[in-house]
């Protein structure tokens, strides 16, 4: 019996992780253009260890994929962008810099677009 119960932990032990992540699609709308895409978000992931650069080891992707504009791969961040926002976003991605970075991850869009419009946080 005892043979038995180590060798049920032991195949436990080594089994894969169980997918965990729940995904859904979600509408967004480009505050750019007005267009509406549909992003892949979850409702739920579970994590089970860290990369040794501090990422999380889990069920879904990390980090988390930003929803990007088609075309422009803007990162959408927010429901609601101000007429001004919108007018200041439409040429921040008409630059160069932009260009330079708009295909890297989505997440380091993020960051360049909010470090160009003062919404990066520490």
């Amino acid at each position: 019996m005892n043979k038995l119960i180590l060798a049920g932990a032991l195949a436990l032990g080594m089994a894969p992780a169980a997918y965990a992540g729940t995904p859904y699609p979600i509408k967004v709308e480009c505050p750019l253009t007005g267009e509406t895409f549909t992003h892949t978000a979850t409702a739920s992931y579970s994590t089970y260890g860290m990369h040794m650069d501090g990422m999380p080891v889990g069920s879904w992707t990390f980090p988390m994929p930003v929803p990007q504009c088609p075309g422009s791969r803007f990162p959408v961040t927010k429901e609601v962008y101000s007429d001004a926002e919108k007018t200041a976003l439409r040429a921040l991605v008409l630059t160069p810099e932009y260009a330079a970075v708009q295909n890297e991850a989505s997440y380091y869009v993020m960051d360049f677009v909010m470090a160009k419009t003062g919404e990066q946080t520490p």
